[in-house]
């Protein structure tokens, strides 16, 4: 008899603070069963990786760009391979894809050819 008010109490209780439903095994034993919401705390998982891989990625973007135009500054006729070098932590493809990205925005561009040319710095 204890054991099925104890049920009620915690059916109300349960209802009361909005959980998930539970389930009840009575028998040689009292058992609750509390459900979990891995679904929630996968989600929140990914989110929180997902903004943490975002804001890593751009940091990281950020300095090698810095990197790059300052040893293009020191050295205009540097080339993407010595660039790669002299990072050590990228590619050239990385470095192709960094002055990509910078000849778009228009802080840098290339004069004259692949070989034999420089870089040049916008002031803006």
């Amino acid at each position: 008899m204890r054991s099925l008010q104890n049920k009620n109490r915690i059916k109300s209780d349960v209802k009361k603070f909005n959980l998930s439903p539970i389930k009840f095994d009575i028998g040689n034993f009292f058992t609750i069963i509390f459900p979990r919401k891995l679904k929630q705390a996968k989600k929140t998982t990914q989110k929180t990786t997902q903004k943490t891989t975002q804001k890593t990625t751009q940091k990281t973007t950020q300095k090698t760009t810095q990197k790059i135009l300052k040893l293009i500054k020191d050295n205009p006729s540097i080339s993407r391979k010595e660039l790669s070098k002299k990072l050590g932590d990228i590619t050239s493809d990385g470095i192709k894809y960094h002055l990509k990205k910078l000849k778009k925005q228009g802080i840098l561009k290339r004069i004259g050819p692949d070989k034999g040319g420089f870089w040049k710095l916008n002031d803006n």
